[in-house]
């Protein structure tokens, strides 16, 4: 099976498949998600297992959904780290009082924690790395870094309220 005309045959199934999760913007990134699902299903296509037009779509669709769905959770957790960081950090344009802030903070967190946000936002250490140091889940680590992030944004909130 050539590639090339497949794609030329299949190019409206791949922008339907996009329009049908209403996928605007980044449109040409789910495209190539969608091309190189096509190309897979070239590569598996037994006659036997059916019509090489609904395995495609299925692999194409597949593909273009577990995409959107990375690109939107990673929408959702990126926002809140940051906007927390920069909520914790931005009461001060002084350097050393910023970082006497964030010691009265870190203070106020329990060993773990502290181990956690050092290895999380100084290290860089990613959730699958995290979690088999700290001997969890996936789920686990993020669950823990979020009420790490609740906890230092009501820390880092009494902390101005006793400021002011």
């Amino acid at each position: 099976m050539d590639y090339e005309q497949v794609l030329e045959q299949y190019r409206p199934m791949i922008s339907a498949i996009i329009r049908d999760f209403n996928i605007y913007k980044d449109f040409e990134d789910y495209e190539q998600i969608a091309m190189l699902a096509l190309w897979k299903a070239t590569q598996i296509y037994d006659e036997e297992r059916g019509a090489f037009s609904s395995i495609a779509y299925t692999l194409m669709k597949r593909a273009v959904g577990d995409a959107l769905r990375k690109n939107i959770q990673a929408a959702k957790q990126t926002p809140v780290e940051s906007d927390t960081l920069q909520h914790l950090t931005e009461s001060s344009t002084d350097e050393n009082e910023t970082l006497e802030w964030l010691i009265l903070i870190f203070e106020k967190l329990s060993p773990e924690e502290r181990k956690l946000s050092h290895m999380y936002w100084i290290e860089e250490i990613p959730n699958e790395e995290l979690a088999e140091r700290f001997q969890i889940s996936y789920d686990g680590v993020t669950k823990r870094k979020y009420r790490l992030l609740t906890k230092l944004k009501k820390i880092a909130s009494s902390i101005q309220k006793n400021e002011t």
